[in-house]
């Protein structure tokens, strides 16, 4: 899987089914996490007891969210809604599988994190770790260029050409992101090393795919029928591999800020 970050401009890019990527909530997740301590953020005491710790980054986050929309140029990122991925290579999952295509996507853009709603913060201080909860309250659109080529159902499906996959109320999970802590001019900073993004669930995803089969809009009209008419096992199918490209992804900004902001600034003593 290949992945890259630039700033997004006005172009719709998405990818198909790429329904996955709701995990992009996770996103705000990781680089509010590492920017506190950042003036316009709240930073949280290390002595608050877990609970209230929790709760304290758990608001912090959210605090960053409009932050985050507008971009943060001072750590090197750009706005995250949209988030602008330049390229993704989905390999099939095999011919076992329900969905088992081959699939890459160009320009995308997955617009909608200004709408994510952090629900719950876990931290680990000892061990720099972090779990959290995050739902996005509206749709998730991922648009931009696809090439497929595989089945669906047992059905072929070939094309390449302009996407939209759209998923409504997304709930997603970091499961993990860990971090070690590296020293620099006398300070301690953190590098993240993982992090894990789960899609839960979602209350609908809708795919439009253009131009498949050569252009021909009776066939391609009827895959897109049958896709939608399928979501749930297709959105199951497919979102594991973007899982982990957009995981990749968030890692890349978070060590953006990580790499500005001492640990110690992030997670105040007094």
């Amino acid at each position: 899987i290949t992945g890259g970050l630039c700033r997004a401009d006005q172009s719709h890019s998405c990818t198909s089914n790429m329904a996955a990527a709701l995990r992009t909530p996770l996103l705000l997740l990781l680089v509010a996490a590492l920017a506190l301590a950042a003036p316009r953020f709240k930073a949280c005491k290390r002595s608050l007891p877990a609970a209230k710790l929790n709760e304290c980054v758990r608001d912090s986050l959210q605090k960053a969210v409009p932050e985050l929309v507008k971009g943060l140029p001072e750590f090197g990122l750009h706005t995250i809604d949209p988030l602008h991925v330049n390229s993704l290579q989905v390999p099939s999952r095999g011919s076992k599988s329900v969905v088992s295509v081959d699939i890459t996507f160009n320009n995308l853009d997955i617009v909608g994190l200004r709408n994510a709603k952090i629900k719950s913060a876990d931290v680990d201080l000892a061990k720099y770790r972090m779990t959290s909860k995050i739902d996005v309250d509206g749709p998730i659109s991922l648009l931009g260029d696809y090439k497929i080529k595989g089945k669906v159902l047992v059905l072929p499906i070939e094309g390449s050409g302009r996407c939209n996959i759209t998923l409504v109320n997304p709930k997603g999970e970091i499961t993990e992101m860990q971090a070690k802590p590296v020293t620099r001019g006398g300070k301690e900073y953190v590098q993240v090393t993982s992090l894990k993004f789960v899609v839960k669930e979602a209350d609908r995803v809708y795919y439009d795919l253009e131009n498949l089969f050569g252009g021909n809009k009776q066939l391609g009209n009827n895959m897109n029928e049958v896709l939608n008419d399928n979501w749930k096992q297709v959105f199951e199918e497919m979102k594991t591999p973007v899982q982990t490209a957009l995981g990749l992804a968030f890692r890349t900004i978070a060590d953006n800020v990580a790499r500005k902001i001492a640990f110690n600034d992030i997670f105040v003593t007094n």
